[in-house]
């Protein structure tokens, strides 16, 4: 019987799961004053969302910030704002901004669902539309990303100098999510990175946790791919094929390619033969 050939650990190794890494926002860049600073351009060309002017955005400085405005409402582009149920309650101050969509995100069947609806009922006092993103958990929140899209994109069409308020209990989670999604939507050249950015400079109080994050990540993977996919069906250009060698067994082996970037560089193995 042949002897097993001894073996050492090559190396310090886990056993647990792999995790995703760590997805870490840097604060915007600021001008003298510590207000944020953006540049930003729709995508559309025509229509109402390309006529908004960006370019004298409402930006505070952040030494302006207090706690007392994590119950307030923040107006992140011009026409689109964010903030805690309490500001909804306020109707001086959606009648002074000229409020005309309230959007509430909301787990649906619970307390504070019913809470969001009473908040909600102000639109019909001040004859304003109303709309609610129900989800029955967290993980249907990227569901909510491209509805939210559709039914903002809508009422901007069919409401001149529309303005919508999106809500939930805090501001500060799940509203704030569907605004940045929305802002990476529109606007070019926006990834998650610089969406979340945008959202937090002008609510400092916002929370985008690991969790969220990915979300948005994810969102902004498939943003990328509708738009390629339409820019290859605009352009006529056909869809890139990656040639492959074949070995004698025919299966694929990529010794330049995706493969080798990713792999061609790693040296460690979990274990080493000893012989």
């Amino acid at each position: 019987m042949a002897a097993q050939a001894a073996t050492l650990r090559g190396d310090e190794y886990s056993s647990r799961l792999p995790t995703p890494p760590r997805i870490v926002v840097p604060p915007p860049t600021a001008n003298i004053n510590l207000a944020p600073e953006f540049d930003l351009h729709p995508i559309a060309k025509s229509g109402p969302l390309a006529a908004v002017n960006y370019k004298h955005m409402t930006t505070s400085s952040l030494l302006d910030w207090s706690y007392e405005r994590r119950r307030q409402a923040q107006q992140i582009l011009p026409f689109l704002y964010l903030g805690p149920m309490s500001a909804v309650k306020d109707r001086d101050f959606l009648r002074n901004e000229g409020i005309t969509l309230l959007m509430a995100v909301r787990h649906c069947q619970t307390l504070e669902s019913k809470i969001m609806q009473s908040a909600l009922n102000v639109a019909d006092e001040l004859n304003i539309e109303k709309k609610a993103l129900d989800m029955s958990s967290a993980y249907e929140l990227v569901a909510s990303f491209p509805r939210a899209a559709t039914v903002i994109n809508q009422h901007m069409n069919s409401c001149p100098g529309a303005k919508v308020l999106i809500f939930c209990e805090s501001g500060n989670e799940r509203s704030a999510a569907v605004v940045a999604a929305y802002i990476m939507d529109i606007l070019a050249d926006v990834d998650h990175i610089k969406a979340m950015q945008i959202v937090q400079a002008q609510r400092f109080c916002v929370n985008f946790d690991d969790n969220v994050k990915r979300l948005l990540q994810g969102y902004w993977d498939i943003l990328q791919a509708k738009r390629a996919t339409a820019n290859m069906n605009t352009s006529g250009t056909a869809k890139r094929v990656l040639e492959r060698e074949t070995d004698d067994d025919g299966m694929d082996v990529d010794d330049s390619g995706d493969d080798g970037e990713r792999f061609g560089s790693r040296t460690f193995a979990p274990f080493v033969d000893t012989a």
